[in-house]
């Protein structure tokens, strides 16, 4: 049942996020670009399987040191 108070706007009417799905690797990957180059930065993409380039696709630099060696006293 639709609520009647909604005003259009994403986080009063409850929408937090969007869950796709994607027949090709091809096709997560211009999708993983598209949301890197409209400036989203709090997202995150899920694989069954390793899919080189998909850091890369979604702006994540490699670091020179892993998160661990930092926390690391």
């Amino acid at each position: 049942m639709p609520d009647e108070t909604a005003t259009g706007d994403a986080a009063a009417d409850g929408l937090y996020g969007y869950l796709v799905s994607f027949d090709t690797v091809e096709q997560l990957l211009a999708a993983a670009a598209t949301v890197r180059d409209a400036g989203y930065s709090r997202w995150d993409a899920h694989t069954p399987f390793v899919v080189h380039g998909l850091d890369a696709a979604m702006g994540i630099r490699r670091r020179s040191c892993p998160t661990w060696c930092s926390r690391a006293a």
